[in-house]
């Protein structure tokens, strides 16, 4: 990803995004020892999660650049979903089906976010092949 996010200079990480998602991390872990507590058993230093943040923010909206605009839900994607899966988990559950006009905006979420993850699932294998992959392994302070 870091590889094609270079490629497609005019993504950029959202800094209010990552703002935001590091306020909700010290608000998360306040109480449990600040967010130090979080990073020092995983080795991590503040300013690598803010770089990771940054990362995954880059990624977040190339996703949306590359892929939302050619993840199309119909009128009929939307009904079937309804007919089919919701109404069996809402059966399931025990629970009442509502109106298709109150749910069909969710229910376009839902289907868009999914194509939107199979298109790049099918993008990820196609460019995998051509791409350097580096792994690492953990290796402990002992060894």
């Amino acid at each position: 990803m870091r590889q094609e996010l270079k490629n497609f200079s005019g993504v950029r990480e959202d800094e209010a995004r990552v703002q935001a998602r590091l306020k909700l991390l010290r608000d998360t872990y306040a109480e449990r020892g600040g967010i130090q507590a979080l990073l020092q058993p995983l080795g991590l230093q503040e300013s690598e999660l803010i770089a990771y943040l940054r990362l995954q923010s880059a990624v977040l909206n190339f996703v949306n650049f590359r892929f939302r605009p050619f993840a199309s839900v119909s009128d009929e994607d939307i009904k079937k979903y309804y007919e089919g899966r919701l109404a069996a988990q809402l059966k399931k559950s025990g629970l009442e089906l509502p109106p298709l006009p109150q749910v069909a905006g969710r229910i376009e979420e839902i289907l868009r976010e999914e194509k939107i993850n199979a298109m790049l699932d099918q993008w990820l294998q196609e460019i995998r092949p051509n791409s350097r992959i580096e792994y690492f392994e953990d290796v402990k302070a002992d060894e």
